[in-house]
Order: C-alpha cells, then sequence, then structure tokens
C-alpha cells in the first residue's frame, strides 16, 4: 500500500467513524484491502455500503468483563443513593462504544447487585461485534465466579449465555458517538471507556461534549482510566462554557474528581494556546535530559515548566516529567504524567510500563495489571518507547520489557484467588 493510499483510507476512516488508525494497522488494512479485491480504496470506500462491509471487516474490538472494574464499581457507589431515592429504583445509563457486551452486561450485573433497577441502552458502531453482544455468549474463563453462578446460564458447547435477568436490563442499537447526537438524554450516566485513545484530539474533546449533552444536571461520565486527561483539556474547551453537567473521572477509584479538583497541571485555554514549534520542545527535553543526567532533577523539571517552550499536550514532555517525578519519589504526580503520556501516544511502551511499576508501589494492583498489558501490546504491536530525542539505549529495551510485564501477568494469574 502507498503513503498515499494509506492516507486516504486512514482520513476515510476518520471522517466516517472517528477513530484514527495508529501506523500499526497499516498491513491489517493492506491484507483487507486484498482481501477484498480493491485495486482503488479511495473510490471504492465512497459507496456508503462498501464502506460499511469494509468497517465491519477491520474493526475489532478488545474488552472482556471486569475490565478497570474500579471505574465500575466507583460509578455504582455514585448511582446506588439515586437509585433508593426513587420509588422504581431505575436507573438510566448508556454505554457508548459497548464492542462485543461484556462492559454494558458488566455494569447491569454490579447495579444488580447493588439493588439496582439498571436501564442500560449500549451503542456501538460495528455490527459483528453488536451480533456478538446481543448473543451474550462467553467463554467461562474471563467471566468472575460470582457472576458466572448467578447471571449465567451454561449451553451445550461449554460456554455461557447471560440469563434474561441481566438481558432485559440491556437494550443494544447501532450507534457511531463520534459523529451522531446521542439516542438518549437526561441519562444518570453514560459510559465511555477505551475508545476516545484513537480519535485524534480535537475529535476526542467534540465527543465529550455530545456525550455530556446526554447527561442530566448532576449525572456522571465514566470514561477509561487512560483517557483522565481528556477531563483537563475538556476544562478548557470554550465549547463547555459554564455547564452545569460535571465531567467526572471514575475509573481510577479515586474520589468523584471534577477537572477543577483535579491535581494534575492544567494546560493554558486551547484558544489561547500559541503553537510551539518542533524545534522548542526538543530543545527543552534535551536540555532537560542533560539536566537530569548531571543530577539535577528539579532543574530538569523547571526546563519542561516553561510553556513558552513545552507543548502542553505533548506525549514526549509528560513521559519525561513523569519519569523525573517517580525519581523524585513523587509517585502521584508521576501517576498522573504517565497517564497523560499513554492517553497522548497510545504507541508508547515505556509510559505504560512506568506506569504500572509506580501503581505497584502505591498498591493499585489491578490498574498496574492494565498497563503492563497495554506495555506489551504497545511492543507485541512495533511501538517504540515514547522518548524524544530518541535513546536505542532504550528502544533495545523493549523485548526483555515485555518479557518482564509476561512475567508478572502470568504470576499473578496463577495466584490470583477467584473472585467472590
Amino acid at each position: 500500500m502507498t503513503d498515499e493510499t494509506w492516507y486516504a483510507v486512514r482520513e476515510t476512516v476518520r471522517l466516517h467513524t472517528g477513530l484514527t488508525l495508529p501506523p500499526t494497522m497499516r498491513s491489517v488494512i493492506s491484507r483487507s484491502l486484498v482481501d477484498l479485491g480493491i485495486d482503488d480504496p479511495a473510490r471504492w470506500l465512497e459507496n456508503p455500503a462498501r464502506r460499511e462491509q469494509f468497517f465491519d471487516r477491520v474493526f475489532i474490538g478488545t474488552t472482556w468483563f471486569a475490565r478497570e472494574q474500579t471505574g465500575i464499581d466507583a460509578l455504582v457507589r455514585a448511582l446506588t443513593p439515586i437509585s433508593r431515592k426513587r420509588t422504581d429504583s431505575v436507573v438510566h445509563v448508556w454505554s457508548a462504544g459497548c464492542s462485543t457486551g461484556q462492559e454494558p452486561y458488566a455494569l447491569a450485573m454490579a447495579l444488580l447487585d447493588a439493588g439496582c433497577r439498571p436501564r442500560i441502552l449500549a451503542t456501538d458502531f460495528h455490527q459483528p461485534s453488536l451480533r456478538m453482544a446481543r448473543a451474550g455468549v462467553y467463554s467461562a474463563s474471563r467471566i468472575p465466579d460470582q457472576w458466572r453462578r448467578r447471571y449465567f446460564e451454561a449451553d451445550a458447547t461449554g460456554q455461557y449465555r447471560v440469563n434474561r435477568t441481566v438481558s432485559d436490563c440491556v437494550r443494544f442499537e447501532r450507534h457511531n458517538f463520534a459523529t451522531d447526537a446521542p439516542p438518549v438524554i437526561q441519562l444518570d450516566a453514560i459510559v465511555c471507556r477505551n475508545a476516545l485513545i484513537y480519535f485524534e484530539r480535537a475529535d476526542a474533546l467534540a465527543a465529550i461534549a455530545r456525550l455530556a449533552a446526554a447527561c442530566r444536571d448532576g449525572g456522571f461520565l465514566l470514561l477509561g482510566a487512560l483517557e483522565a486527561p481528556l477531563l483537563w483539556m475538556s476544562a478548557n474547551d470554550p465549547r463547555f462554557g459554564s455547564s452545569a453537567i460535571p465531567l467526572v473521572e471514575l475509573s481510577a477509584g479515586c474520589p468523584l474528581r471534577t477537572p477543577e479538583a483535579m491535581t494534575v497541571r492544567r494546560p493554558p485555554p486551547l484558544v489561547a494556546t500559541r503553537p510551539r514549534s518542533k524545534r522548542e520542545t526538543l530543545g527543552a527535553l534535551t536540555r532537560s535530559r542533560e539536566l537530569e543526567r548531571a543530577g539535577q532533577i528539579q532543574d530538569a523539571l523547571r526546563v519542561l515548566d516553561r510553556p513558552s517552550v513545552v507543548e502542553p499536550l505533548d506525549a514526549a514532555a509528560h513521559l519525561a516529567r513523569g519519569l523525573l517525578f517517580k525519581q523524585l519519589g513523587q509517585l502521584d504526580s508521576a501517576i498522573q504524567e504517565l497517564r497523560a503520556a499513554q492517553f497522548l501516544d497510545p504507541e508508547s511502551w515505556l509510559a505504560p510500563y512506568q506506569l504500572a511499576a509506580c501503581l505497584e508501589r502505591t498498591g493499585d494492583s489491578e490498574d498496574a495489571l492494565e498497563a503492563y498489558r497495554h506495555t506489551v501490546a504497545a511492543i507485541d504491536n512495533g511501538g517504540r518507547s515514547g522518548v524524544t530525542p530518541p535513546d536505542e539505549s532504550i528502544e533495545v529495551l523493549a523485548a526483555s520489557t515485555a518479557a518482564s510485564c509476561r512475567k508478572k501477568l502470568g504470576t499473578r494469574a496463577r495466584t490470583q484467588p477467584p473472585i467472590e
């Protein structure tokens, strides 16, 4: 596939789905075009029916039960008092980008366990994923034991199907939250996790504005842990104005926090930010690296705090700051910076690896496992460390880093008792 073809396909996908294809998907896209017998992709994708055929073939969601469960648990704790105040105990939730259904079903089961009556609208634009979600059939290996016993029925093939208690709580529809108006409004909560990381930042902020508009006053928006930086980006976005709808980040298992209450360093208003040249940012990163090697960690941090030379949304700058904070033992600040770096550059493997190490030291083992999984995926997909200026002495550590992560993941899988 030529560069021209790749960029044309990439822009077509972004225009119609909101998703930005990472370079690691180029070979997958190329094979799909060959398999479909497409010799002129740009023209072929102009046809809506053919475009849908292509999207259905290419996009396959990755999710599982109890993924980032701390976020679900925090949302359930927030919704339970609301449910108890209502005579019918009903809470209304939208799961946007639901993939193959594990997330909305998990949310339904968690809310049922808490005594709520969930009514969940689950949407996705990918039709094969929706068919799997509606079927509600899953392998036993990734279903927590207590849910499998209570909310699933075994079938003849040894797999498990969600029972009517759960399936009656969830309705699946096709919808693209990246481009379409919200299908419902006045919701108690919206869950949209690990989808916006594939969006261009401006597109992600626009999507959050549409999602927030569907919440009632006092409702909740649950993003993935990697997407927390979008909250402070949104706080500086003029499209939100003085909206009374709180954007609340729950996924890290922390107390409910609005963007104004977060401790993460916020950039200046987007509308007033002067674009920095790559040369300016590279110069600041190089100078910071020199000071770090000389043992002057605080001075190295100060260089990266200068808004005149460092872009506030530069992934490499957040990564560098995170590594410096880690050296100083300021783990909360390191975690914030490394989350931002991982979000802004999902192909980087060093940010999630260092993030996992910090999370382990703070006792957040579940989020640490998520970060280790992300590290392995980034390395397997050919990602680089994300360090700027590039440092080959770090890049060569990718294989050993992946092996270390797999060892940690394997050890945890062997020693983790069943969830009761």
